[in-house]
């Protein structure tokens, strides 16, 4: 699949996958083992494994807190305030 310009393919299977939408969510499904990567804005997030500090769910708000300060904040003080709710690090 092409997406935004760049191609990619299920990391589990390496199946070929395709956009669709449930519940006012943006996934990307495979089309081999089904398997559903989750869009986050506008960011497909294709990982298998968890990170070790932080589960899945809980590191994709975190990120959505991050992207909600995109326009008010500057880089270094977006990584302040991603650090600001990170205990673990």
């Amino acid at each position: 699949m092409n997406f935004q310009g760049i191609e990619i393919c299920c990391p589990r299977c390496r199946g070929d996958l395709h956009q669709t939408q449930a519940a006012h969510s943006e996934f990307l499904r495979c089309n081999v083992c089904d398997h559903d990567y989750p869009v986050i804005v506008g960011i497909p997030d294709l990982r298998i494994f968890p990170d070790p500090y932080i589960d899945f769910e809980p590191d994709r708000e975190k990120g959505l807190k991050v992207a909600a300060q995109l326009d008010s904040l500057d880089f270094p003080k977006l990584v302040e305030f991603y650090y600001s709710m990170t205990d673990v690090v």
